[in-house]
């Protein structure tokens, strides 16, 4: 029995935070995205439950299937994020590399003052912090923490971390950890939720986002086949995303060069002239950012499948027109090259007004809305 001072005496506190378990009805995705986020690995896993660890504890992560459980609500009460500790802003930059070569990009990107901090979600909406301490030791966190400065902006300064990763390579890491003072900042300027992305971990996470059930004619025998073509997507989407606007020749890996045509939103290219409009159209969208949605992928044979989807693309072009528009995609993808995946074929398009021959540049438009040549006040 405990005395009468331990009584009096503040709780005994435990030496570590051993896990954390998450709850969900998303459950492969779930497991696959924290696997790829998180470089983890199963120590126990069944249909149900998934036990995740990256060092020396047993699991760090357990995720627990439980059907009937319902999407998570951004606003609600409860826990905001989980928070992963890295040894150096080099770790936490490489990391941050690695994951979006997966397909995993952030939502916010902040120096705290005591941390450098990159946030990002899974698939049910969770935040994720990973960081890195700003100071030497926790005496000097402390320290800002009660300093002047922090009390006016308690939020930080956001950053991006591709230029963190040129600075970093001829600058000094404790200078560029060092926030600047912009002044105060209120908890209003915290970036709200992004609405749930689509699903990349797996093809089976992609089904899960369609709005519509997806083909009958997926063969469980090529299932593989269907997630190495969602890596060649994955690839090609990073490719559009973060190194277009930097290494234009470096998309053309992804196309059969001399046999590939494509029904493009601007006109016809045929086959073998892909190269002189890719050269001119890629660097005039310039810094793009294209987002993906309603992704099918079906393979036909372990050498030959295609992707559908709605894709969204917004920029500023090199003329300094700014652009926003949504167009539906159908990609042919065949081995090519002794097995590299290429792009054979492509279809985009807008939906039409039939009446008015306008084009629908939000993709949003329903066929039933658009089919008939007159409009019916004009009959």
């Amino acid at each position: 029995m405990p005395n009468q001072s331990q009584q009096d005496s503040k709780v005994l506190s435990p030496k570590a935070l051993a896990h954390v378990v998450l709850r969900t009805s998303n459950f492969k995705p779930m497991v696959a995205f924290y696997k790829a986020f998180l470089g983890a690995h199963a120590t126990f896993e069944n249909e149900f439950l998934s036990f995740l660890t990256y060092d020396d504890e047993h699991h760090r992560i357990a995720i627990g299937n439980v059907p009937g459980t319902s999407e998570k609500v951004l606003t609600a009460a409860g826990l905001e994020h989980l928070a992963f500790s890295f040894g150096s802003l080099q770790d936490l930059l490489s990391a941050y590399t690695q994951r979006k070569a997966r397909g995993i990009l952030p939502i916010w990107s902040i120096n705290h003052g005591p941390t450098t901090s990159i946030y990002y979600q899974d698939p049910d909406g969770n935040q994720i912090e990973t960081q890195v301490d700003n100071f030497d030791t926790v005496e000097e966190a402390n320290q800002f923490m009660a300093s002047p400065e922090y009390a006016e902006n308690p939020i930080g300064v956001d950053f991006d971390p591709e230029n963190l990763i040129e600075q970093l390579g001829a600058g000094d890491e404790k200078l560029l950890k060092k926030r600047a003072n912009i002044g105060p900042r209120g908890l209003d300027t915290i970036p709200k939720p992004p609405p749930r992305d689509t699903d990349f971990t797996t093809v089976d996470a992609l089904h899960k986002d369609l709005s519509s059930p997806p083909s009958k004619y997926h063969d469980p025998e090529l299932a593989a086949t269907e997630e190495e073509i969602l890596e060649f997507y994955k690839r090609f989407g990073n490719f559009l995303n973060h190194v277009s606007h930097t290494d234009v020749p470096a998309g053309k890996s992804f196309f059969e060069l001399k046999d590939y045509s494509i029904f493009d939103l601007m006109g016809t290219v045929s086959r073998p002239s892909l190269e002189p409009h890719y050269d001119h159209i890629t660097p005039y969208l310039g810094k793009t950012n294209q987002q993906f949605r309603e992704v099918e992928i079906t393979a036909v044979t372990k050498d030959f499948g295609y992707i559908t989807a709605v894709q969204r693309v917004d920029g500023k072009a090199a003329d300094g027109e700014p652009y926003d528009f949504s167009f539906r995609s159908t990609s042919l993808l065949r081995k090519v090259d002794g097995g590299e995946w290429k792009y054979v074929h492509e279809h985009y398009s807008f939906p039409v007004d039939m009446a008015t021959k306008i084009a629908d540049f939000t993709g949003r438009q329903k066929a039933t809305e658009s089919v008939e040549f007159k409009k019916k006040e004009e009959l």
